[in-house]
């Protein structure tokens, strides 16, 4: 679940601000989680290599989880337990 919450939003940028920057650089980011990690990946045409790499790192490393984009249920705690870990 936290994997897939990294693109909805970071400390500086909403879901929607992600969406429309990575499509603006002409590529996109993708977060996915599996038994032995998550995983991001961004990709974008290679004349904006420094915007994608600014992306990516504030997907990858300040995720601010909001509550507007997690699910009620399980999907709560475990995006509680993420943003703990992220601090």
């Amino acid at each position: 679940m936290p994997a897939a919450l990294l693109n909805a939003g970071t400390v500086g940028h909403s879901s929607r601000q992600i969406a429309e920057i990575a499509q603006g650089i002409g590529g996109e980011t993708v977060a996915a989680a599996s038994n032995d990690g998550i995983t991001v990946v961004a990709n974008a045409l290679a004349r904006q290599a420094p915007t994608k790499g600014q992306l990516l790192a504030d997907v990858a490393r300040r995720p601010s989880f909001p509550d507007s984009e997690v699910q009620l249920g399980g999907g709560r705690s475990a995006c509680q337990h993420a943003r703990r870990r992220a601090r």
